[in-house]
């Protein structure tokens, strides 16, 4: 819980650093998305603003964690290391497991 707080705050604050205050996205004005984004066109999520999508899976994730170099600066790059170790032993293990066990 609390890494991930933290990770919202240096998000938070890498925003401000950056220019890009609430609001705003790389330039682009964000608005409510008031339905559920996944049935947006194209074209409804460019409207508000939404150009980038979520990782698709914990790999994808960490991956893009792994890469995200100024996060890494705030949260600290051997914190960054060893978490997406530790979650990509974990998920080993996971996949060695059968669905019963996992549970």
């Amino acid at each position: 819980m609390y890494l991930a707080v933290a990770a919202l705050v240096g998000a938070g604050l890498l925003g401000l650093r950056e220019g890009s205050g609430a609001g705003t996205g790389a330039g682009v004005e964000v608005k409510d998305c008031l339905e559920n984004p996944s049935r947006l066109t194209p074209e409804q999520r460019e409207e508000l603003g939404i150009t980038r999508r979520l990782p698709p899976d914990i790999h994808t994730s960490l991956d893009a964690l792994e890469h995200d170099g100024a996060l890494a600066e705030v949260l600290g790059a051997g914190l960054v290391s060893d978490y997406v170790a530790m979650k990509r032993a974990e998920q080993t293990m996971l996949g060695g497991m059968g669905e019963e066990e996992r549970r």
